[in-house]
């Protein structure tokens, strides 16, 4: 009980925390949270810059996040999205660029080969004439098989390139919880638990 004029006989008294809590639910220092129905009665502190879900809290992952004050507000997972989104894009351009290499490289085998076809029909002695145009399809046919194997190869670095950033995102991600970052009229949030380095 906090008695509104102290006195010496009545020194002021602060009650900071309810020291029983109500049955059913855990307290978590800013709100109670309700096991039975996996919800949590009050709001976020941080009302929308937690999410849509102004019930919501570490974006309901509670056991790999936490934020002891409920204030931390960097999105962290939209800035994920974006560099995976930046990523594709870079993917798919290389990947575009590696097609339109592959058509046409295609395109000049075809026209060599067709071309060599063509050398070889003016020969008039028949048994040269055919074997000038084995030379082309085994000349078509090597090029063209060491092509793909170059696509190939371009098309997995390309992938493993893709990885190796997306890694860089992830990192990027968790280095984002360990800051607190700022709401939208950029003043600073506050109140991230670094023990655990994750926050909502």
């Amino acid at each position: 009980m906090t008695f509104p004029f102290p006195t010496e006989e009545r020194p002021p008294r602060i009650r900071l925390k309810s020291r029983r809590p109500l049955p059913g639910v855990a307290y978590y220092g800013y709100r109670y949270y309700d096991p039975v129905t996996g919800r949590w009665p009050s709001r976020d502190p941080i009302e929308e810059q937690g999410g849509i879900n102004l019930y919501g809290f570490v974006g309901n992952d509670g056991v790999n996040r936490r934020d002891v004050l409920g204030l931390h507000c960097r999105d962290c997972d939209k800035k994920f999205q974006d560099c995976k989104s930046e990523n594709d894009i870079v993917r798919e351009g290389l990947m575009r660029d590696i097609d339109e290499i592959e058509a046409r490289t295609l395109k000049e085998i075809g026209d060599k080969f067709n071309q060599c076809m063509a050398d070889c029909k003016s020969i008039s002695n028949w048994a040269v004439m055919l074997t000038c145009k084995a030379g082309c399809n085994n000349l078509a046919g090597l090029k063209t098989g060491a092509l793909f194997a170059s696509i190939a190869v371009h098309k997995a670095g390309a992938e493993i390139a893709y990885n190796i950033y997306m890694e860089g995102c992830e990192i990027d991600r968790k280095k984002c919880w360990d800051g607190f970052g700022e709401d939208h009229r950029g003043c600073p949030c506050h109140g991230l638990d670094s023990a655990r380095g994750q926050s909502s």
